[in-house]
């Protein structure tokens, strides 16, 4: 009797002992999945005279989608051409362009994270470094305009995610970059034939305008995409719109931030 007395109370104990560990020691995270986050390496544009325009990226356009999809479970890793800090476009410093001063708050806080002041430099990646992206994201600013356009590494980079059909995002002036997976003269673009929207011709008159620029930009972004088959669906100036076509999303201003992120999750598959 007593031996049944000492094995069933070894039995609960070892059951308790278990359930207790498994409260002391959770189970062991599953890694979560990484976003590919490219920038431009440049912190002007140039412009019709010659001169060039301070610039760089547009805050709300990186830190928006970043806090939504970190709020989903996705991890960064941020990129660009020289591996430099990328720079803001000081115009992009304002509190209108969030829902409040906490988010304003936590958008600028961003900027102090080690890995963003840290980025990868584009040609570091190969396809097998690619293989552990679940998507690639480019915010705007005018500074894609100089380098990212123009970039192969980038356009080696962007056809990979084409190939293997893996969600890719671009928002406002960050659709420019689809270019560089277009040698000069390619007819066949990868991206011939999609659905996309971008700043457009009508917004980055009025952009010149407000920036008083006594030159303007050296091209639209706009024009050039429709000139290698992009179908434009653009909406009327400073209207939130996001278009998703396949493997790629793109937003089309500011405005355009949660909307095009939505669309950028749902390709993601939510919540990881």
């Amino acid at each position: 009797m007593k031996m049944k007395f000492f094995t069933a109370c070894v039995i609960v104990l070892s059951v308790l002992f278990s359930l207790v560990s498994g409260v002391i020691s959770p189970a062991v995270a599953e890694p979560k999945e990484k976003i590919l986050v490219v920038l431009s390496g440049v912190d002007y544009v140039s412009l019709n005279d010659g001169s060039t325009h301070e610039t760089g990226f547009y805050l709300s356009e990186l830190a928006t989608p970043l806090r939504i999809l970190a709020s989903k479970g996705f991890e960064f890793e941020f990129a660009n051409p020289t591996g430099r800090e990328a720079l803001m476009d000081k115009t992009s410093d304002a509190l209108n362009y969030f829902k409040d001063e906490k988010d304003y708050a936590a958008a600028k806080e961003l900027l102090n994270n080690k890995d963003f002041k840290a980025p990868k430099k584009l040609s570091s990646y190969g396809d097998e470094k690619l293989a552990g992206f679940a998507g690639i994201f480019l915010p705007g600013g005018h500074a894609p305009m100089e380098d990212l356009y123009r970039d192969a590494d980038l356009g080696r980079i962007l056809a990979y995610f084409h190939k293997a059909g893996k969600p890719t995002a671009l928002i406002c002036h960050a659709p420019v970059a689809l270019l560089s997976a277009a040698p000069e003269g390619d007819k066949d673009w990868i991206y011939k034939g999609y659905k996309m929207t971008m700043f457009s011709n009508e917004e980055e008159a009025l952009a010149e305008k407000a920036l008083k620029l006594s030159a303007g930009f050296k091209f639209r972004i706009q024009d050039r995409l429709v000139g290698l088959g992009a179908v434009v669906n653009n909406a009327k100036p400073w209207q939130s719109n996001a278009v998703s076509d396949r493997e790629l999303i793109t937003g089309q201003n500011p405005m355009s931030d949660e909307k095009m992120t939505e669309l950028f999750l749902d390709a993601l598959g939510g919540t990881k």
